[in-house]
Protein backbone atom coordinates (compact mmCIF):
# COMPACT_ATOMS: atom_id res chain seq x y z
CA UNK A 1 0.00 0.00 0.00
CA UNK A 2 1.68 3.18 -1.00
CA UNK A 3 2.28 5.29 2.27
CA UNK A 4 0.68 8.81 2.55
CA UNK A 5 2.90 11.61 1.48
CA UNK A 6 2.77 14.79 4.20
CA UNK A 7 1.83 18.20 3.35
CA UNK A 8 5.59 20.05 2.57
CA UNK A 9 6.30 23.75 2.91
CA UNK A 10 8.93 25.37 0.64
CA UNK A 11 9.91 28.26 2.07
CA UNK A 12 12.30 31.44 0.56
CA UNK A 13 13.39 34.38 1.97
CA UNK A 14 13.87 37.60 -0.67
CA UNK A 15 15.51 40.27 -0.17
CA UNK A 16 16.61 42.59 -3.10
CA UNK A 17 16.86 39.42 -5.13
CA UNK A 18 17.61 41.29 -8.49
CA UNK A 19 18.12 39.20 -11.79
CA UNK A 20 18.26 36.22 -10.40
CA UNK A 21 14.49 36.48 -9.14
CA UNK A 22 12.55 34.66 -11.74
CA UNK A 23 15.03 31.39 -11.95
CA UNK A 24 14.55 31.48 -8.38
CA UNK A 25 11.00 31.54 -8.25
CA UNK A 26 10.09 29.57 -11.26
CA UNK A 27 12.31 26.55 -9.51
CA UNK A 28 9.82 26.56 -7.15
CA UNK A 29 7.01 26.20 -8.88
CA UNK A 30 8.12 23.56 -10.97
CA UNK A 31 8.58 20.87 -8.24
CA UNK A 32 7.18 17.47 -8.48
CA UNK A 33 6.08 17.03 -5.05
CA UNK A 34 2.57 16.54 -4.84
CA UNK A 35 1.86 17.65 -1.73
CA UNK A 36 3.70 21.76 -1.75
CA UNK A 37 3.11 24.94 -0.24
CA UNK A 38 5.06 27.41 -1.54
CA UNK A 39 5.46 30.27 1.00
CA UNK A 40 7.99 33.58 0.17
CA UNK A 41 8.75 36.38 2.30
CA UNK A 42 10.00 39.37 1.05
CA UNK A 43 11.95 41.41 3.76
CA UNK A 44 11.02 45.06 2.71
CA UNK A 45 13.15 44.62 -0.41
CA UNK A 46 13.61 48.37 -2.08
CA UNK A 47 15.04 47.39 -5.82
CA UNK A 48 12.03 46.34 -7.06
CA UNK A 49 12.09 42.54 -6.13
CA UNK A 50 8.52 43.65 -4.21
CA UNK A 51 7.32 43.78 -7.37
CA UNK A 52 8.87 41.08 -9.29
CA UNK A 53 7.38 38.69 -7.11
CA UNK A 54 3.79 39.93 -6.80
CA UNK A 55 3.76 39.23 -10.71
CA UNK A 56 5.30 35.79 -10.58
CA UNK A 57 2.28 34.96 -8.06
CA UNK A 58 -0.44 36.55 -9.77
CA UNK A 59 0.38 34.53 -13.12
CA UNK A 60 1.40 31.29 -11.21
CA UNK A 61 -1.54 28.67 -12.47
CA UNK A 62 -0.05 25.87 -11.22
CA UNK A 63 -1.64 23.43 -8.71
CA UNK A 64 0.72 24.20 -5.63
CA UNK A 65 -0.47 26.14 -2.91
CA UNK A 66 1.24 29.69 -3.06
CA UNK A 67 1.36 32.81 -0.76
CA UNK A 68 3.53 35.52 -0.91
CA UNK A 69 4.19 37.72 2.38
CA UNK A 70 5.90 40.82 3.11
CA UNK A 71 7.91 42.42 6.33
CA UNK A 72 7.04 46.13 6.30
CA UNK A 73 10.23 46.65 7.66
CA UNK A 74 13.67 44.71 6.92
CA UNK A 75 13.50 41.65 9.73
CA UNK A 76 16.69 39.63 8.31
CA UNK A 77 17.29 36.49 9.80
CA UNK A 78 14.27 36.61 11.68
CA UNK A 79 12.71 36.35 8.53
CA UNK A 80 13.14 32.63 8.71
CA UNK A 81 10.84 32.95 11.98
CA UNK A 82 8.04 34.52 9.92
CA UNK A 83 8.28 31.79 7.16
CA UNK A 84 8.08 29.16 10.27
CA UNK A 85 5.00 30.43 11.83
CA UNK A 86 3.10 30.86 8.32
CA UNK A 87 4.32 26.92 7.26
CA UNK A 88 1.65 24.23 7.56
CA UNK A 89 4.01 21.75 6.63
CA UNK A 90 5.14 18.88 8.77
CA UNK A 91 8.52 19.07 6.71
CA UNK A 92 9.82 22.26 5.09
CA UNK A 93 12.71 22.94 2.85
CA UNK A 94 14.84 25.91 2.65
CA UNK A 95 15.31 27.48 -0.90
CA UNK A 96 17.44 30.98 -1.93
CA UNK A 97 16.67 34.34 -3.92
CA UNK A 98 19.35 33.72 -6.11
CA UNK A 99 19.66 30.00 -6.52
CA UNK A 100 17.82 27.47 -8.93
CA UNK A 101 16.10 24.21 -6.87
CA UNK A 102 16.02 21.14 -9.59
CA UNK A 103 12.35 19.48 -9.88
CA UNK A 104 13.11 16.57 -7.83
CA UNK A 105 14.68 18.48 -4.94
CA UNK A 106 11.83 18.55 -2.60
CA UNK A 107 10.35 14.67 -3.24
CA UNK A 108 14.38 13.62 -2.52
CA UNK A 109 14.69 15.46 0.25
CA UNK A 110 11.07 14.70 1.64
CA UNK A 111 11.59 10.55 0.78
CA UNK A 112 14.74 11.10 2.65
CA UNK A 113 13.34 12.30 5.85
CA UNK A 114 10.34 9.92 5.83
CA UNK A 115 12.89 6.99 5.43
CA UNK A 116 15.32 7.78 7.79
CA UNK A 117 13.22 9.97 10.66
CA UNK A 118 16.21 12.21 11.28
CA UNK A 119 15.63 15.87 11.99
CA UNK A 120 17.44 17.83 8.74
CA UNK A 121 18.79 16.68 5.95
CA UNK A 122 20.99 18.17 3.80
CA UNK A 123 22.50 17.49 0.18
CA UNK A 124 24.94 18.52 -2.50
CA UNK A 125 24.87 21.28 -4.74
CA UNK A 126 26.22 22.09 -8.15
CA UNK A 127 27.97 25.48 -7.57
CA UNK A 128 27.46 28.29 -10.42
CA UNK A 129 28.47 31.47 -11.46
CA UNK A 130 26.36 35.06 -11.65
CA UNK A 131 26.40 33.84 -15.16
CA UNK A 132 25.11 30.57 -14.59
CA UNK A 133 28.22 28.81 -15.69
CA UNK A 134 29.08 25.35 -13.88
CA UNK A 135 31.95 25.77 -11.45
CA UNK A 136 31.40 22.41 -9.83
CA UNK A 137 30.44 20.11 -7.36
CA UNK A 138 30.11 22.08 -4.18
CA UNK A 139 31.24 19.42 -1.99
CA UNK A 140 33.86 17.96 -3.68
CA UNK A 141 34.80 14.95 -0.92
CA UNK A 142 33.43 11.82 -1.70
CA UNK A 143 33.63 10.37 2.03
CA UNK A 144 30.49 10.22 3.58
CA UNK A 145 30.05 13.40 5.78
CA UNK A 146 29.79 12.75 10.00
CA UNK A 147 26.96 14.41 11.92
CA UNK A 148 27.62 12.96 15.30
CA UNK A 149 26.33 15.47 17.98
CA UNK A 150 30.22 15.55 18.82
CA UNK A 151 31.44 16.32 15.38
CA UNK A 152 28.98 18.94 14.71
CA UNK A 153 29.89 20.25 18.01
CA UNK A 154 33.40 20.24 16.99
CA UNK A 155 33.68 21.65 13.46
CA UNK A 156 30.41 24.10 13.72
CA UNK A 157 30.24 24.08 9.75
CA UNK A 158 31.00 21.71 7.25
CA UNK A 159 31.00 21.81 3.24
CA UNK A 160 28.16 19.37 3.87
CA UNK A 161 25.66 21.66 5.52
CA UNK A 162 25.35 24.21 3.18
CA UNK A 163 22.24 26.17 4.77
CA UNK A 164 20.91 26.85 1.03
CA UNK A 165 20.46 22.90 1.02
CA UNK A 166 18.76 22.03 4.09
CA UNK A 167 15.18 20.88 4.88
CA UNK A 168 13.59 20.20 8.28
CA UNK A 169 11.43 18.78 10.14
CA UNK A 170 8.96 20.87 12.63
CA UNK A 171 10.35 19.69 15.63
CA UNK A 172 13.81 22.27 14.84
CA UNK A 173 11.72 25.22 15.11
CA UNK A 174 9.11 23.76 17.96
CA UNK A 175 11.10 22.20 20.25
CA UNK A 176 14.03 24.87 20.53
CA UNK A 177 11.82 28.30 19.33
CA UNK A 178 13.03 31.39 17.00
CA UNK A 179 15.98 32.13 15.05
CA UNK A 180 17.43 34.89 17.53
CA UNK A 181 18.94 37.90 15.36
CA UNK A 182 21.12 38.45 18.70
CA UNK A 183 23.11 35.33 18.45
CA UNK A 184 23.11 35.53 15.06
CA UNK A 185 22.69 38.04 12.28
CA UNK A 186 23.52 36.31 9.38
CA UNK A 187 23.83 32.96 9.40
CA UNK A 188 21.26 29.73 10.16
CA UNK A 189 23.40 26.79 8.75
CA UNK A 190 25.23 26.14 12.14
CA UNK A 191 22.37 26.60 14.86
CA UNK A 192 20.08 24.58 12.47
CA UNK A 193 21.95 21.84 12.25
CA UNK A 194 23.23 21.63 15.77
CA UNK A 195 19.53 21.78 17.24
CA UNK A 196 18.89 18.55 14.82
CA UNK A 197 21.73 16.76 15.93
CA UNK A 198 20.44 17.07 19.43
CA UNK A 199 17.58 15.61 18.18
CA UNK A 200 17.38 12.73 15.62
CA UNK A 201 20.35 13.31 13.75
CA UNK A 202 21.01 14.45 10.24
CA UNK A 203 21.32 12.62 6.95
CA UNK A 204 23.07 13.90 3.68
CA UNK A 205 22.52 12.95 -0.02
CA UNK A 206 25.47 13.35 -1.62
CA UNK A 207 22.70 13.94 -5.41
CA UNK A 208 23.18 17.73 -5.90
CA UNK A 209 19.76 18.91 -5.86
CA UNK A 210 19.87 22.60 -7.13
CA UNK A 211 22.46 25.27 -7.99
CA UNK A 212 24.07 27.48 -5.97
CA UNK A 213 24.91 30.59 -6.92
CA UNK A 214 28.14 32.23 -6.17
CA UNK A 215 28.34 35.51 -7.02
CA UNK A 216 29.32 39.12 -5.86
CA UNK A 217 26.39 40.51 -4.38
CA UNK A 218 25.28 37.62 -1.92
CA UNK A 219 25.37 38.58 1.63
CA UNK A 220 27.94 36.29 2.72
CA UNK A 221 30.03 37.16 0.56
CA UNK A 222 29.22 40.91 1.13
CA UNK A 223 29.99 40.51 4.78
CA UNK A 224 32.54 37.82 5.21
CA UNK A 225 34.43 37.52 2.57
CA UNK A 226 35.32 40.78 0.17
CA UNK A 227 38.29 42.43 2.10
CA UNK A 228 40.99 44.44 0.11
CA UNK A 229 42.97 42.85 3.17
CA UNK A 230 43.23 39.07 3.10
CA UNK A 231 43.64 39.42 7.31
CA UNK A 232 40.72 41.15 7.66
CA UNK A 233 38.64 38.46 5.80
CA UNK A 234 39.82 36.08 7.87
CA UNK A 235 39.01 38.48 11.09
CA UNK A 236 35.47 38.51 9.74
CA UNK A 237 35.30 35.03 9.12
CA UNK A 238 36.96 34.16 12.47
CA UNK A 239 34.35 36.65 14.73
CA UNK A 240 31.24 35.03 12.87
CA UNK A 241 32.67 31.44 13.85
CA UNK A 242 33.15 32.18 17.28
CA UNK A 243 29.29 34.56 17.27
CA UNK A 244 27.88 31.02 16.61
CA UNK A 245 29.95 28.99 18.75
CA UNK A 246 28.59 30.95 21.70
CA UNK A 247 24.60 30.75 20.07
CA UNK A 248 25.34 26.71 20.28
CA UNK A 249 26.43 26.58 23.64
CA UNK A 250 23.99 28.39 24.87
CA UNK A 251 21.16 26.09 22.68
CA UNK A 252 23.01 22.93 24.92
CA UNK A 253 22.57 24.58 28.13
CA UNK A 254 18.96 25.14 27.61
CA UNK A 255 18.61 22.13 26.21
CA UNK A 256 20.72 20.48 28.79
CA UNK A 257 18.32 21.49 31.39
CA UNK A 258 15.33 19.71 30.24
CA UNK A 259 17.25 16.36 29.46
CA UNK A 260 17.16 13.06 31.42
CA UNK A 261 19.80 12.74 33.53
CA UNK A 262 20.85 9.67 31.57
CA UNK A 263 21.89 11.62 28.39
CA UNK A 264 24.07 14.30 30.73
CA UNK A 265 27.52 12.43 30.54
CA UNK A 266 27.31 12.81 27.03
CA UNK A 267 25.96 16.42 26.72
CA UNK A 268 28.46 17.35 29.10
CA UNK A 269 31.24 15.76 27.09
CA UNK A 270 29.57 18.22 23.71
CA UNK A 271 29.69 21.09 26.25
CA UNK A 272 33.99 20.72 26.82
CA UNK A 273 34.04 20.20 22.81
CA UNK A 274 32.33 23.39 22.54
CA UNK A 275 34.11 25.22 25.17
CA UNK A 276 37.36 24.43 23.49
CA UNK A 277 36.45 25.50 20.25
CA UNK A 278 35.61 28.86 21.64
CA UNK A 279 38.64 29.08 23.26
CA UNK A 280 40.32 28.56 20.40
CA UNK A 281 38.12 30.77 17.88
CA UNK A 282 39.05 33.69 21.09
CA UNK A 283 43.12 33.22 20.33
CA UNK A 284 42.57 33.31 16.73
CA UNK A 285 40.54 35.94 16.38
CA UNK A 286 42.48 38.27 18.71
CA UNK A 287 45.91 37.22 16.91
CA UNK A 288 44.52 38.64 13.66
CA UNK A 289 42.76 41.19 14.93
CA UNK A 290 45.85 42.29 17.13
CA UNK A 291 48.21 42.12 14.05
CA UNK A 292 45.75 44.28 11.87
CA UNK A 293 45.67 46.67 14.71
CA UNK A 294 49.78 46.73 15.07
CA UNK A 295 49.93 47.83 11.64
CA UNK A 296 47.51 50.59 12.47
CA UNK A 297 44.03 49.40 10.33
CA UNK A 298 40.58 50.08 11.99
CA UNK A 299 37.65 48.39 11.00
CA UNK A 300 35.09 50.93 8.78
CA UNK A 301 31.57 49.30 9.05
CA UNK A 302 30.03 50.24 5.86
CA UNK A 303 26.39 49.16 4.52
CA UNK A 304 26.91 46.49 1.29
CA UNK A 305 26.27 49.03 -0.93
CA UNK A 306 29.03 51.41 -0.04
CA UNK A 307 30.99 48.12 0.25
Amino acid sequence: MPREMPLVSLVMPCRNGGRFLEDAVASLFAQDYPKLEILVCDDASDDGSTEKLEALFAGYTGGHRTALLRNETRQGIETYNRLMEAASGAFVVMAHADDVSYPQRVRVLTEAWLDSGVSLLSSNARAIDGEGVEIGPFRRETAPPDFSLEKVAETGWQAALLGATLGWERAVFDRFGPISSKSTAISSDWILPFRAALLNGIRYIAEPLLDWRYHPDSRSRQLLSQHADERAGTEATTANALIQTVYLIETLQGFMAEAPASDRPRLEGVAAILDARLFRLARDWGQVRNALMHDRLRPRWLPPEEA
